[in-house]
């Protein structure tokens, strides 16, 4: 029989910033595109209203239709073109260009989308090119192709001069058209300096670039290649991510990795700055009454900002931190579940755990682990090292929560902070309990809250292990004095095995057994009384991935060991019947198990 293909398709969390947001003409929504979906978000109450289904693949594209301001259109790698009645969520007409599509836009006489369609060319090449959509059912697009060889990014084309000049960028060359004249003119720029985003102004013959070297240049009579002029301002230091100009062309504005959002002052050196944004500025976008603004950042999160720069409303999706420490584990804290707001809860922002719904794709919030803002570099070749969240875990009711920091340049001495955090009723929100200064000498590989004993003096208890050879148990104990009633977590037990790394660690599902992988070597303890109780080696040399403790349906528990190499094996951990004594227990392999393992006291 065939194998079945498995297909993977995103449920929630997906990009809202891969491309820019679009106003609707009474600037009370703002549509995203994510995935294949259309988010239809509200101004005003910061709420998504509305899901517009119908793309079969990545929605790249999205503007208003000018001859009906209840519809918008868009486009898809799907290669087609869709029309839509945003207010009542209906699909109205599909058109088939057969290409991918990569962003549409407003073009010039007729109000016709103009788009970037993707070549299935022995190379990736991108043109664009200026569709006429019928107005008959049956009858196909008219395609006209105006430039080629043109980049893919939506930051590279601009529409604008009264919708007469398309403008692209490649590299350091500028490519403008006019659409009325059909003049086409190839600009250099003379300082070798790439560009990054190009716009156009909505009236006046001028067009605007960013570059990498955080230059704006401004390009007049680009139709007279002999006597273009062209001047600069320069304020950002890293490269220029987007321009935007106002609907009246009055304002240009620009972001970039300050995470500053720059408002030009057009033929003027006048600017204004809203900065601390958070995270770099991918996108900017303008409403159609210059009331607001919407800045999309690389954390995948969309700030609504009012022309008075203030922040009026935040969509935030599910985030992902633009600077990771280690790039190859984005989310080193692993994913957890909250089983209060039953969310996803995983690394968000630098310094940050997100709490997520996956049900309702939705971001409940943030708690600020670290304390520490968001510095942006000087270099982007040398970023600064930053405080990352390492490690997390839950009790079993959510009561406490219980992380791990590291900072660490590899020049100065590491930072490692271990930290436990109390969920409170009165504020329904998790406050820092404990701070526990360099907790191990080198960093922490497993961080564990061990689950409720059912016991009258149950007490909470957490467990880490480090490279430092050492694992330790910290339990929760009395902190009241004359001025106040409080507990805090103290060091009970540390232990070690034979001075190799502690990897790995989990409890039992009843908390009364405690497993530490030193190596390839699997310890059983005491919790209770940090007492070793017994050992199991593998003959295989491998070092511990994951380590749990299951049951299966005949209630036997197993414990369950997963090696970098990919296998995994099981071993029955049986109680002697009556037998009350832990240190009794006995380790046998599963019956008909091909690799035998030794047993060591």
């Amino acid at each position: 029989m065939p194998e079945s293909k498995i297909e993977i398709s995103a449920v929630s969390g997906a990009s809202l910033v891969k491309t820019r947001p679009v106003f609707g003409p009474d600037s009370k929504c703002l549509f995203c595109c994510s995935e294949s979906l259309i988010k239809v978000f509200s101004t005003e109450s910061g709420e998504c209203i509305r899901n517009l289904h119908g793309h079969t693949n990545t929605v790249t594209g999205i503007v208003v239709n000018p001859n009906n301001k209840l519809q918008i259109l868009s486009c898809s790698f799907d290669q087609s073109v869709i029309q839509w009645d945003y207010s009542d969520g209906v699909l109205l007409k599909v058109y088939q260009l057969h290409y991918p599509l990569h962003d549409i836009s407003l073009s010039s006489h007729q109000e016709t989308p103009v788009l970037i369609l993707k070549r299935q060319t022995s190379r990736q090449e991108y043109d664009i090119i200026e569709c006429v959509l019928p107005s008959q059912k049956d009858c196909a697009p008219k395609i006209n192709v105006l430039l080629g060889n043109v980049n893919k990014e939506q930051c590279s084309m601009a529409v604008g001069c009264q919708n007469k000049v398309i403008a692209t960028i490649n590299e350091t060359f500028l490519y403008v058209q006019n659409q009325k004249k059909k003049v086409r003119h190839t600009l250099d720029n003379t300082q070798q300096t790439e560009f990054t985003c190009v716009a156009c102004h909505p009236t006046d013959v001028c067009v605007v670039t960013g570059c990498q070297n955080g230059r704006i240049y401004y390009w007049y009579n680009i139709f007279r290649k002999e006597k273009v002029v062209k001047t600069y301002h320069h304020w950002h230091a890293l490269p220029v991510l987007d321009l935007c100009f106002t609907v009246e062309g009055s304002y240009l504005l620009s972001g970039g990795h300050e995470c500053v959002l720059v408002k030009w002052q057009y033929n003027s050196d006048q600017k204004d700055f809203l900065p601390r944004l958070g995270a770099p500025i991918n996108r900017v976008t303008c409403s159609h009454d210059n009331m607001y603004y919407a800045t999309c950042h690389t954390d995948n999160v969309i700030k609504l900002i009012t022309n008075k720069f203030d922040v009026k409303q935040v969509y935030q999706g599910l985030t992902c931190a633009h600077l990771s420490v280690q790039k190859t584990h984005p989310v080193p804290a692993g994913l957890h579940y909250d089983p209060r707001s039953k969310a996803l809860v995983t690394n968000g922002k630098i310094g940050h755990l997100q709490f997520y719904s996956v049900t309702n794709d939705k971001h409940l919030y943030d708690l600020d682990i670290v304390g520490q803002n968001y510095i942006s570099p000087e270099n982007m070749a040398k970023p600064l090292t930053v405080t990352e969240v390492m490690a997390a875990d839950f009790s079993c009711h959510g009561d406490w929560l219980a992380t791990v920091e590291l900072w660490d340049d590899h020049v100065m001495s590491p930072e490692l902070r271990l930290k436990f955090w109390q969920f409170r009723e009165e504020t329904r929100k998790y406050t820092l309990n404990t701070t526990v200064e360099l907790p191990h000498n080198f960093p922490v590989t497993c961080l564990k809250i061990r689950p409720e004993t059912g016991e009258d003096d149950d007490q909470p208890m957490a467990v880490t292990t480090s490279l430092d050879n050492y694992f330790k148990t910290w339990t929760l104990v009395d902190d009241t004095n004359i001025y106040r009633k409080n507990k805090k977590w103290m060091c009970k037990f540390s232990g070690y095995y034979r001075y190799s790394p502690a990897i790995t660690a989990a409890y039992s599902d009843d908390g009364s057994l405690l497993c530490v992988g030193f190596g390839s070597v699997l310890t059983i303890w005491d919790p209770d009384t940090n007492v070793l109780l017994q050992t199991l080696a593998g003959q295989k040399i491998n070092l511990m991935y994951n380590l749990s403790r299951t049951k299966d349906k005949s209630d036997v528990q197993k414990v369950l060991l997963q090696t970098l190499a990919g296998q995994k094996d099981k071993f029955d951990v049986q109680p002697l019947a009556g037998q009350k004594d832990k240190s009794d227990v006995l380790l046998q392999t599963l019956a008909g198990q091909k690799d035998k393992s030794d047993y060591r006291p």
